[in-house]
């Protein structure tokens, strides 16, 4: 006979797995630091990233699948890659991407020198916009600390701070009422949220897009032209006009008029006496 208290005894705890310790459940969560997640591309960084992405992969015969941009710098400034096409005497503007070919007679903008020489400028840019996007943000936070008294902040309250947007503020009213049988007094509140305006488009993005509705596009590569053979009895016919007929007068009014447009003879009033004596 075996007892709880015996090292043979049946009892329903000893059925029952044990769980593992606390320790190697947690193991490998304090191994690293937390990524802190890193801030939205601006604009101008996507533009630069892309222009050095396609310098960087293009042969420069490829054309551009927006078809250019046929303003000549009229609507858009001169471009500051290339400006000019030197084959056809083209003027780009900023919408001509350099990488691709030139949109009229699609020879290649740049040679292998220039375009090597495009590739280091971009990097160089590149690195110019981010260093003074990270000092603009870093500014913001140091003001953000001194407004705030200069009590430290975490990394990742920085950075939720900054990317998170606070919720819409609440209207709350109190009603208080009095029932008309037993004469108590109830208290209600009320929490109505207010509607917010949604946030504008950032001003990269609206100029981009006014840039792309101002896009002009090339000439047509058919030139429309009448085939129709030239009439010697009518040189001067518009043959784009068509079957062009005389369509008579109302009334069939053939007589003779004067430069007002009147009808020459009697006027209105006058009485016809007439020759005289």
């Amino acid at each position: 006979m075996s007892t709880p208290w015996s090292s043979s005894g049946s009892l329903v705890s000893d059925r029952l797995r044990p769980r593992p310790p606390q320790q190697q459940q947690n193991k490998g969560k304090g191994k690293g630091k937390a990524a802190t997640p890193e801030p939205p591309k601006s604009n101008a960084i996507r533009v630069l990233e892309a222009r050095l992405d396609g310098a960087q992969r293009s042969n420069g015969r490829t054309k551009d699948p927006k078809g250019g941009c046929f303003c000549q710098a009229r609507k858009h400034a001169l471009s500051n890659y290339v400006p000019i096409c030197r084959r056809c005497g083209l003027i780009l503007c900023t919408l001509n991407p350099p990488h691709y070919a030139c949109p009229h007679c699609t020879s290649p903008l740049l040679g292998e020198q220039d375009r090597e020489a495009l590739v280091k400028g971009l990097e160089g840019e590149l690195a110019a916009q981010m260093a003074r996007e990270e000092a603009e943000r870093q500014r913001v936070i140091e003001e953000a600390r001194a407004a705030e008294g200069g009590f430290p902040m975490l990394p990742g309250a920085q950075m939720a701070r900054t990317t998170h947007t606070p919720p819409p503020p609440t209207a709350t009213r109190t009603v208080l009422s009095l029932s008309s049988g037993t004469k108590k007094v109830t208290v209600s509140s009320y929490s109505t949220p207010m509607v917010t305006q949604s946030r504008p488009a950032s001003r990269g993005d609206s100029g981009e897009a006014r840039e792309e509705e101002g896009r002009v596009l090339g000439p047509p590569r058919e030139v429309s032209c009448v085939t129709e053979a030239v009439d010697p009895g009518r040189l001067w016919r518009n043959a784009r006009a068509g079957d062009v007929r005389y369509i008579p007068l109302p009334g069939g009014t053939t007589g003779d008029t004067n430069k007002l447009g009147r009808k020459k003879g009697r006027r209105r009033g006058t009485v016809d006496t007439g020759p005289t004596g």
